[in-house]
């Protein structure tokens, strides 16, 4: 006795003494006359008889619109629910000190920049959006000349920010930003410094309250 899985047609030859049937293992052996439905054995002349109902049975589901009535149902459920919907950008959500959004170069209280050219962060980044050209000063101190964050490659993994020795390349909580064409994302060094300097006190405080799990 073979034993065929059955794929969607009711009945379909395959050679004299076998054939395919409906939703389970059939056993189409014409002398025993019998069905296997998985554990249950059907006779062989029901076959059509239970194909018929479950096709009645179908169309009085998609005729009584069953699947649209269980949507309304799910609908209605949630409709006199406390809302989760926030008033965008009146209202906004409350951010983790861990945020990564627009980058951002940092400097010391007393204006000196962080950045030491080390170029850690260019050599972490997955996504090759970093690019840094450094040079000497005359105190020896070695600065960058270049730090350009191409915007459309960043994928916002932090690793910059993990592997700057000095905490100058950070992760701020801006989000809304835009730029009409490709350059407008595009950042340069003292577009980035620019952002570090306005939002100082916002990024140490997010480096404070995270500081204990570091």
């Amino acid at each position: 006795m073979l034993y065929l899985v059955a794929g969607f047609i009711t009945s379909l030859p395959l050679w004299p003494n076998y054939a395919f049937g409906l939703e389970g293992l059939y056993s189409a052996d014409r002398g025993l006359g019998i069905v296997d439905w998985g554990l249950d054995l059907v006779p062989l002349e029901h076959l059509e008889l239970i194909t018929m109902f479950k096709r009645a049975s179908q169309f009085l589901n998609s005729l009584m619109l069953k699947d649209v009535l269980k949507g309304m149902s799910i609908t209605g459920h949630y409709l006199f629910k406390r809302k989760i919907t926030i008033q965008y950008p009146e209202e906004k959500t409350p951010l983790s000190p861990r945020f990564r959004g627009l980058h951002a170069l940092r400097r010391y209280p007393n204006g000196e920049e962080r950045c030491i050219a080390c170029k850690l962060c260019e050599a972490v980044c997955p996504a090759l959006a970093i690019s840094i050209e450094s040079d000497q000063r005359e105190d020896g101190t070695r600065r960058t000349t270049r730090y350009d964050i191409d915007l459309t490659k960043c994928i916002f993994c932090g690793y910059c920010e993990e592997a700057c020795p000095v905490d100058a390349i950070v992760e701020t909580n801006i989000f809304e930003y835009f730029g009409d064409k490709r350059g407008d994302l595009y950042f340069t060094k003292e577009m980035l410094l620019a952002v570090g300097d306005e939002y100082e006190k916002q990024i140490a405080a997010n480096r404070e309250a995270d500081a204990p799990y570091r």
